[in-house]
């Protein structure tokens, strides 16, 4: 499980748990969901997520009843705006840290610490050489003018997630 900032920067990442568990057990067995019930973001914050997450008043996710008003729709959208940021995190470490492109033939907790490191050193490049590591055209960027969505350039280069 990971959150990450406007700058595709991951501020949080809890790794190792079995791929078996969905991704709403993922969220309430980890350090951050009880930091998260007793306040820890500042009122007005919030984190979104997927149909996978619990609604709550610091996780907002979108709208899933049949059909949806003109403004669910619309809220949905914007949304999923915002959950591309994460998206967009993920699969630019995984296009720029080739060591994800098939299984690591290594143990279980060594996998652990390369994914600990690998987004260590996304932040680390994000943040001191981000015209070099995140460059024009590789994160998925939207044509309001247009309406349309222009993926972003790790969606070709990475083969399997």
């Amino acid at each position: 499980m990971a959150v990450a900032d406007y700058n595709y920067c991951f501020t949080y990442t809890d790794v190792g748990c079995n791929g078996i568990v969905s991704d709403g057990g993922v969220f309430q067995n980890c350090s951050l969901y009880p930091a998260l019930e007793n306040g820890l973001l500042p009122e007005g914050y919030c984190l979104v997520g997927d149909n996978a997450f619990p609604l709550k008043t610091y996780l907002i996710k979108p709208y899933n009843s049949v059909p949806l008003t003109k403004e669910e729709k619309i809220f949905n959208y914007r949304l999923s705006r915002a959950r591309r940021i994460v998206e967009n995190s993920f699969g630019i470490l995984v296009s720029r840290f080739r060591i994800f492109e098939k299984k690591v033939a290594c143990k279980l907790s060594t996998v652990d610490k390369i994914v600990k490191a690998c987004c260590a050193l996304h932040n680390w490049l994000c943040k001191s050489d981000s015209k070099t590591y995140l460059t024009l055209g590789s994160v998925d960027e939207e044509r309001i003018d247009i309406g349309e969505l222009i993926p972003g350039r790790w969606r070709s280069e990475v083969t399997q997630m």
